[in-house]
Order: C-alpha cells, then sequence, then structure tokens
C-alpha cells in the first residue's frame, strides 16, 4: 500500500470513529444544531 492509499484509508477510518461517536451521543441525548451538521458533513465525505 503507497502513501496515497494509506493516507485515504487513515482519514475514512478517522471518520468512521467521528460517524460512530455521534452516533452513539445521539442515543444519548438529542445533538445540538452544530453537532448535527458535523454529523451531517461526516457521513457525507463517507459517502465520496
Amino acid at each position: 500500500m503507497n502513501k496515497k492509499e494509506y493516507a485515504k484509508e487513515f482519514e475514512r477510518t478517522l471518520l468512521l470513529a467521528k460517524a460512530r461517536a455521534y452516533s452513539k451521543v445521539s442515543l444519548e441525548r438529542p445533538l445540538n444544531e452544530f453537532e448535527f451538521r458535523e454529523f451531517k458533513d461526516t457521513m457525507d465525505k463517507l459517502k465520496e
């Protein structure tokens, strides 16, 4: 795996972790407006 592929996979791993964290928080309490926008942006990036 070259550096570019590794960087892309690493970024995807971080985005997945961030999405999981927001998802877990949303089970405990409603997300505020900022958190919701961040979660939506994260999910959009993962779909690319």
